[in-house]
C-alpha cells in the first residue's frame, strides 16, 4: 500500500454535503485517478452519486455484495474465491458497462473479531438435549426458497430447535416468517422452531458457542456472522450455488481448506445439516478443523498487494501504459 499512497502525492479530503450538485462537482474537480466506493446500495446517496462519471475509473468493492449496474461504474471488485466463475472471465460485463475484476485471495485485511466476555446464553435450559440450529441474519435474508431448507431439517431431525434472531425493529417481517415457516410445516412431529430477540455481544457470542450447526441464508449469504461462527470453533453450512451475490463463506471454506460444509443446492444443504446434527462425531471433527484454520483469514496483507496491482493496472489500461 505505501508503494500507491507514495504514488498519490499531496493527500487531499473532505466530507461530503450531502448536495448531490455540490459533491458531483467537488468530486470531478480533484481530477481523480480511480474514485473506489466501498459499497454501494446500503446508503441511497452514494448509490445516486454512481449514476454519475466522477473520476477515470470507478470502482465499487464488496461492502454490499450487489452488483448495481448504474452506469457510473467500471468495476466491481470481488474474488476468485467468492465466485463460481474463473478470472478468464474477468472481463464480463453485465450490460451497463461495469465488468468484474476478480482478485486470487479475500480482497481485504479481516481482523479476528473481538469477543470479549462470552457469557452462557440464557436459553441453554429449554434447548437440553436438542440438536441446536442458529440462524441469526437479518429477517430480510430469508426467502421463500430458504424456507424449504428449514422445514427439511426441522422434518427430519425430530428433537431439533431452529433458532432465528430478529431486532425489535423486525416485528412484522418476524410474524410473516414464522406464520409462513410454521404453515408449511403443517402437523406431525417435527422440531422445535424459537424466535428470539437479538442478543447483548457476550450471550449472542455463548448462542453461537453453544450452536450444534449454523446455518448460512440464500439467496443472500452472511458474512460477518460467518467469522463470529469461526471464532466460536462453529460450523456454517452454505450453498453458494443458490445464492446470487458475493459468496463469502465458501470463499473462508476455499481459504482454510474445509470441505464438507458447501452444498450444490437445497436437497445437499438439507442433507449436510441433518447429517452435522445427528452425527455428533464429525460434527467436532468439522469444528475442531476450523478452529484449526481460521487464523488463516486473518491479517493477509497478500490484499494490500494484489490492491496494488489492480489499481495499477486498470489505470495503466486506460493510459494506454499496460499491453493487453
Amino acid at each position: 500500500g505505501r508503494r500507491i499512497y507514495e504514488a498519490c502525492g499531496e493527500e487531499e479530503g473532505g466530507t461530503l454535503s450531502r448536495d448531490l450538485e455540490a459533491d458531483r462537482k467537488a468530486i470531478r474537480e480533484m481530477e481523480a485517478d480511480v474514485l473506489v466506493y466501498p459499497e454501494l446500495g446500503m446508503d441511497w446517496y452514494t448509490y445516486y452519486l454512481s449514476f454519475s462519471r466522477l473520476a477515470e475509473v470507478t470502482m465499487v468493492y464488496w461492502g454490499h455484495p450487489v452488483e448495481q449496474g448504474t452506469g457510473g461504474v467500471d468495476y466491481f471488485i470481488t474474488s476468485e474465491v467468492y465466485e463460481d466463475v474463473g478470472r478468464d472471465e474477468v472481463g464480463r460485463g453485465d450490460g451497463t458497462g461495469m465488468q468484474r475484476y476478480m482478485m486470487e485471495g479475500l480482497t481485504t485485511v479481516f481482523t479476528e473479531p473481538d469477543v470479549g466476555e462470552v457469557v452462557e446464553w440464557g436459553g441453554e435450559g429449554e434447548v437440553e438435549g436438542k440438536v441446536v440450529y442458529v440462524c441469526s441474519q437479518t429477517l430480510m435474508k430469508f426467502s421463500v426458497g430458504f424456507d424449504e431448507a428449514l422445514v427439511g431439517i426441522l422434518r427430519r431431525v425430530k428433537d431439533a430447535v431452529v433458532v432465528i434472531t430478529f431486532n425489535d425493529r423486525q416485528r412484522v417481517w418476524k410474524n410473516v416468517l414464522e406464520e409462513r415457516i410454521r404453515g408449511k410445516l403443517g402437523g406431525g412431529e417435527v422440531g422445535e422452531l424459537k424466535f428470539i430477540e437479538a442478543l447483548p455481544k457476550g450471550e449472542f457470542y455463548g448462542l453461537l458457542r453453544r450452536a450444534d450447526v449454523v446455518l448460512d441464508t440464500f439467496p443472500f449469504g452472511a458474512g460477518v456472522t460467518a467469522m463470529e461462527t469461526f471464532a466460536m470453533g462453529g460450523v456454517m453450512v452454505t450453498a453458494p450455488a443458490l445464492q446470487t451475490v458475493v459468496r463469502l463463506v465458501k470463499g473462508f471454506y476455499e481459504v482454510m481448506e474445509v470441505e464438507g460444509l458447501v452444498a450444490g443446492g437445497l436437497e445437499e444443504y438439507v442433507d449436510i445439516a441433518v447429517g452435522l446434527g445427528v452425527e455428533a462425531e464429525r460434527r467436532e471433527e468439522l469444528k475442531e478443523l476450523v478452529k484449526e484454520r481460521s487464523g488463516r483469514l486473518y491479517g493477509d496483507k497478500g490484499a494490500v498487494g494484489e490492491w496494488e496491482r489492480m489499481l495499477e493496472g486498470v489505470v495503466g489500461r486506460r493510459r494506454g501504459e499496460v499491453k493487453e
